[in-house]
């Protein structure tokens, strides 16, 4: 698993993750967990330079991700626990009950996966 952890296809770090290695951790029955950080979403992203990202630019690293190795293998990673403040984050994110948002950004039927189910079953499983 990568619990925190973008598609480095947006962003060229070597914290993100490549399509091959998303793809090991999904034939391995992993999940991969974003990130909310605005500097795993979008390249180039700097602190004090740009505002806050929209949402959508992390739904599409959801989206990407969950296409390559499906959605039940996707979860949110968050890093929302202090490592940073929500500067930091997408502008529709101030505090935990606005996670929702990103949930409704998603199809329906993988949102509650998303936001912990998939987590859930992982660790039912492997543990």
């Amino acid at each position: 698993m990568a619990t925190h952890a973008n598609a480095r296809r947006f962003v060229a770090r070597n914290r993100l993750l490549s399509d091959e290695m998303i793809q090991a951790i999904g034939k391995r029955g992993g999940v991969v967990g974003v990130v909310l950080a605005n500097y795993f979403i979008q390249e180039g992203w700097q602190l004090g330079e740009r505002g806050r990202l929209p949402l959508v630019a992390l739904a599409e690293h959801i989206q990407y991700i969950a296409g390559l190795i499906g959605w039940e293998r996707v979860a949110l990673g968050s890093d929302f626990d202090g490592g940073f403040g929500t500067e930091q984050l997408p502008a529709e994110i101030d505090r935990y009950p606005d996670l929702h948002r990103l949930a409704e950004l998603l199809p329906a039927e993988h949102r509650a996966g998303f936001l912990w189910g998939n987590w859930e079953r992982w660790l039912r499983e492997n543990y």
